[in-house]
């Protein structure tokens, strides 16, 4: 597998992730390896790699309104757009990275391999997740949370990429067919806290699609979503994982996404404070529920 990053430093890193090397001791994370570096000219908040569109693959990159979509092997860039407020009363966050109310990009999220439609999802900060084209960046539709909360993460997912997770601060989440956006097929009361990361999961034994929320409330949960259009509003998470003063603050599936038993899937989450230890990773393999 390969993701991408992007940094404060305006460069966008691509990485190879590997098993641990045969010597290392058993539990030792996995293998980082940087295989290119582009520069930007602005700073990189939010990145993600595409091989779907063509054969060289593609970076979306995120610098505060602006999404630019480059080439991954030679940097170039294909196309960009900036992200309009929804509306001038529209209450957008960012602090004071956002003195002026723009529509911050505070995550993304690409369709998974052999959906029905080839999407980037963005979660803005003036409460809307936008659905644009991966090829040519053409705006698909919008959604919202409910109650008025401001968005925090999005997630596309399901088995034919048809799913929409939505993160919130006041710690819902909502599930939306990308085929039917009027109304959530399910809204979740997941945390007390803003809603930072979200993975889908395809376990074995289990009905439908599963839902991985990860808070700031120190705790990670899997939600049964059910099949699409059933109306499914799930109450109870199938299982919780918590780390006392742990905030959660990303989640990432590396390998088959979760066929549970298997030992191909694994989970990293990373979170912490802004004590001088930052950001520190957990790695989960094989992957379960």
């Amino acid at each position: 597998p390969v993701v991408a990053s992007g940094g404060a430093d305006g460069t966008v890193r691509l990485w190879s992730i590997g098993p641990p090397a045969p010597t290392a001791p058993e539990g030792a994370p996995l293998r980082l390896e940087q295989r290119a570096v582009h520069e930007l000219s602005e700073q990189c908040y939010v990145a993600d790699f595409d091989t779907e569109v063509d054969d060289s693959g593609a970076l979306y990159c995120a610098s505060d309104d602006v999404l630019v979509c480059m080439d991954a092997e030679s940097g170039a860039r294909r196309y960009e757009f900036r992200c309009a407020s929804a509306s001038a009363a529209s209450e957008a966050y960012g602090g004071d990275r956002n003195t002026e109310g723009a529509a911050l990009i505070f995550g993304s999220s690409l369709s998974p391999q052999g959906a029905s439609q080839r999407l980037l999802a963005l979660a803005l900060s003036d409460g809307s997740v936008r659905l644009h084209a991966r090829k040519g960046g053409a705006a698909v539709g919008a959604v919202a949370c409910g109650g008025g909360a401001h968005v925090t993460a999005c997630a596309l997912g399901g088995a034919a990429g048809e799913l929409l997770a939505v993160g919130c601060g006041d710690g819902t989440a909502e599930v939306f067919d990308v085929r039917y956006l009027d109304a959530p097929l399910s809204s979740l009361r997941a945390h007390h806290r803003p809603v930072y990361a979200l993975a889908w999961l395809s376990p074995q034994g289990t009905a439908g699609d599963v839902l991985l929320t990860a808070s700031s409330d120190a705790s990670v949960k899997f939600w049964g979503v059910g099949e699409p259009g059933d109306g499914n509003d799930a109450s109870q998470p199938l299982d919780v994982v918590t780390r006392e003063a742990y905030p959660f603050m990303a989640a990432c599936v590396v390998g088959n996404g979760g066929a549970k038993g298997n030992g191909d899937g694994s989970l990293v989450l990373a979170g912490g404070s802004e004590a001088p230890l930052g950001m520190m990773p957990i790695y989960v393999s094989p992957l379960g529920c």
